[in-house]
């Protein structure tokens, strides 16, 4: 016999794994459902077919109990109730009602051929109702059995009306037929005798729903069972196929794992962790993964992250492990608890990573760390005592030169003079800069706010650099805006620092033209709300622009980087050490404020700092 897979035979309507596609699976169950209502449907109409038969054939029944030549003798009139005939079949009625619960109702009914005339002959039901029911005599034409009764005289043998409703508005199903025999119409006969019997419709629907219902259900159970337990199958083969696929995962993955108890007692550890740990693996079984551990955790924090475990939370710890020959290492352990069906915690996963390398990598580095900070610090201090002692003569040298230009010299000697001046003015900047870099990057410089005066600040720097501005022949402008408020709290000291070293490096880039300090109101503390801390803040812009000859873009990443300039050639034609804008951004930052430049080659340049 030839074997074959549906998957392969049939493979668009499966999934990649094997499984029935989630499309597949609902259309299968919609057709199952759809064929129970079909089935359903059709059951329903067999039992009413059914039903239906058995009523025409109950009323043709009892019919025959009232022959025509007995029934021929009633009158149709109300005196009929006092007759011995008519008592006769009342009881017979009640009879035939008692023979079968189901019926409630009978009646006798003439159609007078004739006249057209249709009559009550004789009626019985139920006790409660007897004040209710038609006597004999009474007319029943245009009543909802004149319909039937014609029918009847039509040459129906039998007929129905169903699930009408009586004067208490229960629901009923009723039949028709000629009384006694025989029971096709007689020619020439004026008068017609009809039987009729009511059943109870709650009796008729409860009969059929539940053939229905069974029917449905039991379609559903034929097919739906089967497919089920095909799906379930597959769902379960698959599932084995895919812990299988897990299971060999883990066992040739190079991470250590270990799958233990709540209380540490291990069920499974892979190859990985026995290369790791050095261990066999029938040694670790049972074995308590704790007692590798070098040293124990303070119970609190033991009692700590077991509450985490609890709640179904990871915990990440490091630990060191001892090794089958007693070295130790470092650890880096995922423990991931695993809720069993209750829900409470019983099974905890491990994955435990060696972290030796990345130790010694760490430690690398942190000595790395620790030397270069070492040598800055070094190098700061070299600098400091440098320029300390470099300061000293070079002031001596400045103001011999300023006593020697005093002195009647020739042209020749005079013009010494000038350089040696010149020369160690240079040399004086240059060490200051030095030294003030060192003591910033030494953590040695102190901000001391007090009350100060901004503009005040901007016309001593503006006086400080006028001499070096009027040998260019460059015009100084300073523009202060009305609402910069008169005084403000600041060191004034590094502020005026800061506005020396932009505008003494505009005027020597500068060329021809103007430098501008301005300064003006950016945002205010009325704009802060309803804080009080922010009541009295507010922020100041400074900025210095000249027309010098600007930076080009791909430069201007590195223009705070200390002893940098943007031309070699800027140092022999400018001369400086390229530390005047580090320093100030630094010095700016101790201030609270942001330093920034805003230039293209060609244009003037801007420094901002709240």
């Amino acid at each position: 016999m030839m074997a074959f897979d549906c998957a392969t035979l049939c493979p668009k309507f499966f999934h990649k794994t094997g499984m029935l596609s989630k499309r597949t699976t609902i259309i299968v169950c919609i057709a199952i459902f759809a064929i129970g209502l079909l089935s359903g449907g059709l059951e329903c109409f067999r039992m009413y077919k059914n039903q239906r038969g058995k009523l025409e054939a109950g009323v043709l029944h009892y019919a025959l109990a009232f022959p025509i030549d007995e029934v021929s003798q009633l009158t149709g009139l109300p005196g009929d109730v006092d007759s011995k005939l008519h008592e006769q079949i009342s009881e017979r009625q009640v009879e035939l009602l008692d023979s079968h619960p189901a019926i409630s109702f009978m009646e006798l009914i003439r159609l007078d051929r004739r006249s057209g005339r249709i009559v009550c002959l004789a009626a019985a039901g139920p006790g409660e109702e007897a004040a209710r029911m038609p006597r004999a005599g009474d007319s029943l034409d245009g009543t909802p059995d004149a319909r039937p009764v014609l029918e009847l005289a039509g040459g129906a043998k039998t007929a129905v009306r169903l699930f009408h409703r009586d004067w208490l508005g229960k629901r009923w199903v009723s039949a028709y037929a000629r009384a006694g025999e025989p029971q096709e119409p007689v020619n020439g006969e004026p008068l017609m005798n009809v039987l009729r019997y009511d059943v109870d419709a709650s009796y008729w629907i409860r009969h059929i729903s539940e053939n229905v219902l069974w029917r449905m259900f039991a379609v559903w159970v034929v097919l739906g069972l089967p497919f089920a337990a095909y799906t379930l199958g597959r769902y379960r083969s698959r599932q084995s196929v895919r812990l299988r696929e897990f299971g060999e995962a883990i066992e040739q993955t190079k991470t250590a794992i270990v799958i233990s108890s709540f209380d540490s007692v291990i069920n499974y550890v892979n190859p990985a962790f026995c290369a790791q740990i050095g261990y066999e693996k029938n040694e670790l079984m049972d074995l308590k993964w704790r007692t590798l551990r070098c040293v124990e955790p303070d119970p609190e924090e033991i009692e700590r992250r077991l509450e985490i475990l609890r709640t179904g939370a990871p915990v990440e710890v490091e630990w060191e492990f001892r090794r089958k020959d007693g070295r130790t290492y470092p650890v880096r352990t995922t423990l991931t608890p695993v809720r069993n069906e209750s829900g409470s915690v019983d099974t905890m996963i491990l994955v435990i990573v060696d972290i030796t390398g990345q130790k010694k990598r760490d430690a690398a580095l942190l000595l790395e760390k620790e030397q270069a900070e070492q040598m800055d610090r070094a190098k700061s201090v070299f600098l400091h005592a440098m320029s300390e002692e470099v300061g000293v003569p070079l002031r001596n040298l400045v103001a011999l030169s300023d006593s020697l230009r005093t002195m009647p010299l020739n042209n020749e000697q005079a013009g010494y003079a000038e350089i040696i001046q010149k020369s160690t003015g240079t040399l004086v900047r240059l060490t200051d800069d030095i030294l003030d870099f060192s003591h910033i990057t030494a953590g040695q410089v102190k901000i001391s706010p007090v009350l100060a005066e901004p503009r005040v600040l901007i016309e001593e720097t503006l006086d400080i650099v006028a001499p070096q501005a009027a040998q260019k022949n460059i015009v100084l402008l300073r523009n202060v805006m009305r609402d910069v408020p008169r005084a403000i709290i600041i060191d004034g000291t590094r502020l005026r620092q800061v506005l020396l070293n932009l505008s003494g490096n505009a005027i020597k880039f500068t060329k021809n033209g103007e430098v501008e300090i301005r300064l003006k109101v950016i945002s205010s503390g009325n704009a802060a709300g309803n804080d009080p801390a922010n009541r009295n803040r507010m922020s100041l812009l400074f900025s210095v622009r000249d027309t010098g000859i600007g930076i080009a873009h791909e430069n201007q990443e590195k223009l705070f980087l200390p002893f940098w300039q943007a031309d070699s050639t800027n140092v022999r034609r400018y001369g400086g050490a390229g530390l005047g804008l580090a320093i100030s951004r630094h010095l700016i930052h101790m201030l609270g404020g942001i330093f920034a430049w805003k230039a293209n080659r060609g244009r003037a340049p801007f420094f901002i700092f709240p």
